[in-house]
């Protein structure tokens, strides 16, 4: 299982041109059977000297822990929806551990929403990078992993109002950007305009990120 997260981590810093010394693999916890199917763990806790520190770890419910774990020693082609589904919620999970870790860095507080929308950018970012073959169909692929990224995803059950709200709201955000860059996911040239792009939104502040959703 760490070898493929491994991989989702280091696209990620590819992606985004960013430090990645601290493996998300490093900070895997055991695996935990609670209502999430994964989850990034923070706790603040004071040192000796009243100092604050924040301890980061990343968790997934037993059966995605098992699903990764199986789907390392498969071609991509074979994996089970399963598998597909537990690489999702990994490539959300690594996601929400890179870009807090990158704002911590810098001493900048990130929302829940800001967490949740770039994941939902990330997810579909990994499965397009890694998974699709070169010289394959891309544009029906793109349609096929939208729709299901975008249009048929579904949340776990028991959650309350406030996080069905803002898991909505991040699915939309990150639906519009995608759907407005499209055309650039289809060749070499247009990718490497892409990256700018998702680049420069990374490095947005909240404000900044969500009042420009509609001309980003």
């Amino acid at each position: 299982m760490k070898s493929l997260l491994k991989t989702l981590d280091s696209a990620i810093g590819d992606i985004y041109a960013i430090d990645t010394r601290l493996q998300a693999q490093d900070f895997l916890l055991k695996p935990h059977a609670f209502k999430e199917t994964g989850a990034l763990i923070v706790q603040t806790a004071a040192d000796a000297q009243g100092r604050s520190e924040v301890e980061v770890g990343i968790v997934f419910h037993p059966k995605i822990a098992q699903d990764l774990k199986s789907a390392e020693t498969l071609d991509f082609s074979h994996w089970s929806p399963a598998q597909l589904q537990a690489f999702a919620v990994a490539a959300e999970e690594i996601s929400h551990f890179r870009y807090f870790i990158f704002n911590a860095e810098r001493d900048r507080a990130v929302s829940q929403l800001e967490l949740e929308f770039q994941g939902e950018i990330d997810k579909f970012l990994l499965f397009f990078f890694l998974t699709i073959p070169e010289g394959s169909n891309q544009t029906g692929t793109f349609d096929q992993l939208f729709t299901w990224l975008f249009e048929q995803f579904s949340l776990v059950e028991g959650l309350n109002s406030e996080q069905v709200k803002r898991y909505g709201e991040a699915n939309q955000f990150a639906r519009e950007f995608i759907q407005k860059h499209r055309a650039d996911f289809r060749s070499p040239q247009a990718i490497t305009n892409l990256l700018d792009k998702l680049r420069a939104l990374y490095r947005m502040s909240s404000t900044e990120k969500f009042s420009l959703r509609h001309r980003l």
